[in-house]
């Protein structure tokens, strides 16, 4: 068993014998040594410390990078950043950050206190396509304006990763949720599926109907819906500790006051509550675009 090749005064805390000692394993002590300390020569000069990974992978990630103005439009392929009104935080990815449950799935938050553009706070709309091949080379959309309750991507910078990264939401069961509040899980993953299909829709339930297929105006808030199980994107006031901090935790999930306060207050100015009088999403869900910071 493994416990014999130490000796009794090692199994019990003491200090180790020196190798001037000839009792006890000295020898493998010695050898220990100096096998620890060749392999963190070989992870040195290979760049392989941890110390190192973490600088590069900061490097990389929180390189300033400048944003082009929407000009009034939002098109494909242009990056921005999108920020929720509730934590005040800009939508982020963390490429280091791995979820245990899939292969290639990383970790996506809202930062409150970024305060520059950078690849992993930057993000691009593109149009959803069903049925297209995918080889690994990302394919070349010409620019188009993206418009209410279109099919959209969210997608990552192109620095984050080696593929397109896309904002992915699955089921909700007992084995896919989000850590804290146990909603609709949202992560970027390179892997492309129906779950990564999203809508943009109005904040206002009155108008959302009205501007159906128009541009989607960057000056206005608006609610990102994943197509597939109709949850709205959201975060809340719950921690997710990071290499990078204290950032907030990322779902699809409505937040919805209790109350139809639209409903009672058309009853009480005696006009009608026929029509889609329904209850405005909470800040949780509202989420707006900036492109200069």
């Amino acid at each position: 068993m493994s416990y014999l090749n130490f000796t009794t005064q090692q199994l019990q805390g003491g200090g180790k014998y020196s190798v001037k000692t000839k009792i006890g394993n000295y020898f493998e002590d010695q050898a220990l040594d100096e096998i620890k300390f060749k392999e963190f020569v070989r992870l040195k000069e290979n760049n392989g410390l941890l110390v190192a990974v973490k600088e590069e992978k900061y490097a990389k990630m929180l390189l300033e990078t400048p944003i082009v103005p929407l000009n009034g439009q939002i098109t494909t392929g242009s990056y921005f950043m999108l920020k929720n009104a509730t934590t005040n935080g800009y939508l982020v990815i963390d490429n280091g950050e791995k979820s245990t449950k899939y292969e290639n799935a990383f970790s996506v938050t809202t930062n409150p206190l970024m305060n520059f553009s950078c690849p992993r706070a930057l993000f691009k709309f593109e149009k959803y396509r069903e049925n297209r091949t995918y080889n690994g080379i990302p394919e070349q959309q010409p620019k188009s304006t993206v418009c209410y309750n279109e099919k959209i991507c969210i997608i990552a910078h192109h620095n984050v990763y080696k593929t397109p990264v896309y904002v992915y939401s699955p089921l909700l069961s007992p084995f896919d949720y989000s850590a804290k509040t146990r909603n609709q899980e949202v992560l970027g993953t390179p892997i492309e599926s129906f779950y990564n299909c999203w809508t943009i829709e109005h904040v206002d339930p009155i108008k959302r109907f009205e501007v159906f297929g128009q541009p989607v105006n960057p000056d206005e808030p608006f609610l990102i819906r994943h197509f597939q199980t109709g949850k709205l994107l959201a975060s809340s006031m719950n921690v997710i500790k990071n290499d990078y901090g204290r950032e907030y935790e990322l779902c699809a999930n409505h937040y919805l006051p209790l109350i139809k306060f639209k409903k009672i207050e058309a009853e009480k100015d005696d006009k009608s509550t026929k029509g889609p009088v329904t209850r405005i999403e909470k800040p949780e869900n509202i989420w707006c675009v900036v492109d200069k910071i």
